[in-house]
């Protein structure tokens, strides 16, 4: 009984300290809340808060001073938006019907290069108005605190000199209400002006991709009178040609223009690349003027090396090859472009790799795609235009045929295998240019002009292409051979000429694979291809627990070569690089390489399973029944 009551007297403590601790702690509550709660300052604190609140207010103005890129925007905005209107009013679009398809690529580039500024410009001013959103609010707070800070400094009857420290604050946050107000207000008309001229582009651009689609399959119609009878009652008009290409070549200048200044950051990212790559050729070719670049006199004739006598020509190509990848969204003129900046840089360097018999041609072919950029801007159907786009595509045609004529002889010369194959596409050309020539005399100009522009485009990325492929061979062979210098074993020689071959194999088959989705992009294939990879990709089908699709089977087979690759590089690496500088006991540089290419492949095969939707839970249990099985066997050798 005794212990009960020791019981119940024990509880009742320990229940009556809880509660009186309950209740101190929600008096101090009470008492503390009411302090944080009140919406002055008090007098006491003024001093010190004061300076705090100023130091603050001049940290916000810092950070709402507009930057050099919003300031520079908020001058140019106006004229880039009345040009920009002028495009919006052109009476073209009325007639999209009427216009050839390459005026409608011609807008529609125009259109994506205003609507990447614009957006560009949108994403800047979206940041700048959520840091005023959020500096708004403070100075908001501010303003209700120093004001009932006032109130009650005048109510006590505080010191003047704080009176006046108070009023010199709320003059300080009302000044800087006031700038950042304007500002806002600027910055959010910029923004609603661009917004209203976004969604116009893309009104346009609507119309536009409805005008390409109509025009494209009407490609096959009669869209001029045939030649002959525009013979009969045309008259030549040689001067209006000559007007017309003039106003073109204007055009495209402004344009060119327009898009590098839209593009500044850009082109300050090429010119880095520049740098680099003119210190690279320069290291080259001088080493080759002291003659240290190679060990092997017969290397010097190697046509894979003919580059490095021409290094501004090396240089030129290599550049506008790095501007494709630097400027993401390049414009039609931005294109023909860098086409125009090769053409030399092409024959110098087409003049040390191919056959001489073969360059009358590549300098004719220049000079088409020169007069075939020249009429790209003339619009009209007219005799004059009609008649010099039918000697072009005889031009072509005949250079073309007798470059596949005289193809043998040169490929046993000196052709690689990259332009061996590309151009067995010589002879589908002369079928396409032929079709081009009957349907310019027929009246089809729209299929013709599209068919002369594929076959042209077609020829100077071949060009192109095996040029660059040669290059970059020769740059990766030097680089291989120049490692293996101090190579004293064969088998080490042999595991770099190893690599050098799969390295060159790699890039010409880069080559292609570039080359023909250029070659998709020409034909106007591009988004259907694309739909129908992804839906050949998107089919799937369940297999037990698991589901597999065309896609995560196509990965598991890429991330296994990709597997393979890595696995082969590591282990020419290892005996090139690492085993030559060391001296490691024998057998262990094989096991390190063994080790390493068995740890590559693991993880590799890990990696392509799990695209299958193989998940680590099956890779346990996987190894779980590996463990088990391998106990047993060492059981059983151990017995």
């Amino acid at each position: 009984m005794r212990l009960i009551l020791h019981f119940l007297l024990l509880v009742t403590l320990f229940l009556s300290a809880a509660y009186s601790e309950d209740s101190v702690s929600a008096d101090a509550v009470e008492a503390v809340e009411p302090a944080k709660e009140n919406p002055y300052i008090a007098i006491s604190d003024i001093p010190e808060q004061a300076n705090s609140t100023l130091l603050k207010l001049q940290e916000i103005g810092e950070l709402l001073t507009e930057k050099e890129d919003v300031i520079e925007m908020n001058i140019s905005l106006p004229s880039y938006i009345e040009s920009l209107q002028a495009m919006l009013d052109d009476p073209v679009y009325k007639h999209l019907d009427t216009q050839d398809l390459k005026t409608i690529d011609e807008l529609n580039q125009k259109w994506d290069i205003y609507l990447k500024q614009l957006e560009e410009w949108q994403a800047v001013l979206k940041a700048r108005l959520e840091l005023y959103d959020e500096y708004h609010v403070t100075l908001k707070k501010l303003t209700e605190l120093w004001s009932e800070t006032h109130i009650n400094a005048d109510k006590k009857q505080a010191p003047e000199a704080i009176q006046n420290h108070i009023a010199s604050v709320l003059i300080k946050i009302e000044t800087l209400n006031n700038k950042t107000k304007a500002n806002y207000d600027m910055l959010l008309t910029n923004s609603q002006l661009i917004a209203d001229k976004i969604l116009k582009i893309n009104v346009k651009k609507n119309q536009l991709l409805s005008a390409r689609s109509e025009l494209l399959s009407n490609i096959f119609v009669v869209d001029a009178a045939p030649i002959t009878a525009m013979i009969r009652t045309t008259p030549l008009n040689f001067f209006e040609y000559i007007h017309d290409g003039r106003d073109y070549v204007k055009s495209f200048y402004q344009n060119v223009t327009i898009y590098f200044t839209n593009h500044i950051h850009e082109l300050y990212e090429l010119f880095i690349y520049i740098f680099l790559i003119s210190a690279m050729m320069g290291h080259i070719y001088f080493l080759n003027r002291k003659d240290a670049l190679f060990t092997q006199g017969e290397q010097d004739t190697d046509h894979r090396f003919a580059f490095i006598k021409r290094p501004f020509s090396t240089i030129a190509v290599l550049t506008v090859f790095a501007a494709t990848f630097v400027f993401s969204d390049r414009s039609l003129e931005f294109k023909y472009l860098q086409v125009f900046i090769l053409i030399i840089p092409l024959v110098r360097l087409l003049r040390n790799i191919v056959d001489r018999h073969f360059m009358p041609y590549i300098y004719i072919f220049f000079i088409l795609y020169v007069v075939e950029f020249f009429e790209l801007g003339i619009t009209a159907y007219g005799l004059m235009e009609r008649l010099s786009a039918l000697a072009l595509i005889a031009s072509m045609f005949t250079i073309v045929c007798l470059a596949q004529r005289e193809k043998k002889n040169i490929i046993n010369g000196q052709l690689s295998s990259l332009f061996r194959y590309s151009t067995k596409f010589l002879f589908l050309l002369c079928i396409l240019l032929g079709i081009a020539f009957i349907a310019n005399a027929y009246g089809t100009v729209a299929l013709s002009e599209r068919i002369t522009s594929v076959a042209i485009t077609t020829l100077a990325a071949i060009l192109m292409f095996y040029v660059l492929a040669n290059i970059l061979s020769g740059l990766i062979t030097i680089f291989i051979r120049r490692r293996i210098v101090n190579a004293h074993h064969l088998i080490q020689q042999e595991q770099a000429y190893k690599l050098e071959r799969n390295v060159i194999g790699l890039i010409t088959l880069g080559m292609f694979a570039w080359w023909g989705l250029m070659m998709v992009n020409i034909f106007g294939a591009k988004e259907t291809l694309l739909e129908w990879t992804a839906s050949i990709l998107a089919y799937s089908w369940k297999f037990g627990d698991l589901t597999f699709s065309v896609q995560s089977i196509f990965n598991f087979f890429i991330i296994l070569i990709i597997t393979w690759l890595i696995a082969r590089l590591v282990r020419i690496v290892l005996d090139l690089e690492v085993f030559m500088r060391f001296k490691l006991p024998r057998g262990v540089p094989t096991a390190i390489a063994t080790m390493s290419n068995h740890t590559i492949y693991f993880v590799g095969i890990i990696a392509a399973l799990s695209t299958l939707g193989v998940t680590m839970q099956e890779f346990a249990l996987i190894g779980g029944a590996l463990g088990v099985g391998i106990g047993f066997g060492i059981r059983n050798i151990v017995a």
